[in-house]
């Protein structure tokens, strides 16, 4: 993970990796460390991570899905060591969601930039699980102006991301990362690289700064963003194939 971290966001991070890993057998067993934390104890997560140790729960659940919370939770962690404590959480949580929505192959090597889930068609009828999912989620609440203003959503602190329409704030978020750096033939991935840095660098991360960085006006990014994200959208007529079970969330 940390070369294709490094690859994708142009950050190295610090330091040699320790994290520690711990994979429960029971939800159970999960839920009750979840518990212990107030801030963690009213959600509904599958894992989480902090002070280098990530923790999640098996169960019986997908292997795919495991793995991709897996991937999230150590982003956070990678995220720490490479750009430093305390970031907005758009950041913190759209990297984290970029890297864990992605496919992983049949090697088991992580593929960014594409995504996995899952999408199954009965005739007319369409399906999806996972981050294609979470696509159609945001697809969805585009369409119905549902979304918040990029700069209102670059401003949220932790408790109103995920309070606030949690799962549509990380969707949101996690395809705004994906559009900074694939969108539009990859134009506005080295003025994102060069925010990171300056991140790293203890800038603070504010939302104006970032756009200052990208050069272009909030319309002009709220437009880009949204024609980026329709364009990405399954209805049935396009390429996808029926069923897709590669990565996950």
């Amino acid at each position: 993970m940390e070369d294709i971290y490094r690859a994708r966001y142009g950050r190295q991070p610090i330091g040699q990796p320790a994290e520690a890993i711990v994979l429960y057998a029971q939800e159970s067993d999960y839920q009750a460390i979840q518990g212990q934390d107030a801030q963690l104890a009213r959600l509904s997560a599958s894992g989480n991570s902090g002070y280098g140790i990530v923790v999640l729960f098996d169960e019986g659940r997908p292997r795919y899905e495991v793995g991709s919370t897996l991937v999230h939770e150590l982003a956070h962690l990678l995220n720490r060591r490479a750009l430093g404590p305390l970031l907005p959480s758009w950041l913190d949580e759209g990297i984290a969601d970029d890297l864990a929505q992605s496919q992983v192959s049949d090697a088991g090597r992580l593929q960014p930039g594409t995504l996995g889930g899952l999408t199954v068609r009965y005739g007319a009828r369409i399906q999806m699980f996972g981050p294609r999912s979470a696509l159609q989620q945001l697809v969805v609440a585009l369409e119905e102006g549902k979304t918040l203003p990029l700069p209102e959503l670059l401003a949220l602190d932790w408790s109103s991301f995920v309070s606030h329409e949690g799962s549509l704030s990380y969707a949101q978020s996690s395809f705004w990362v994906r559009y900074l750096l694939d969108g539009e033939g990859g134009a506005l991935a080295p003025k994102f690289h060069a925010f990171l840095d300056a991140i790293a660098a203890g800038e603070p991360p504010a939302p104006e700064a970032l756009r200052q960085r990208l050069g272009r006006s909030w319309p002009e990014l709220e437009t880009g963003f949204r024609a980026w994200v329709l364009a990405q959208r399954e209805d049935g007529s396009g390429p996808a194939p029926s069923a897709t079970t590669a990565g996950g969330n």
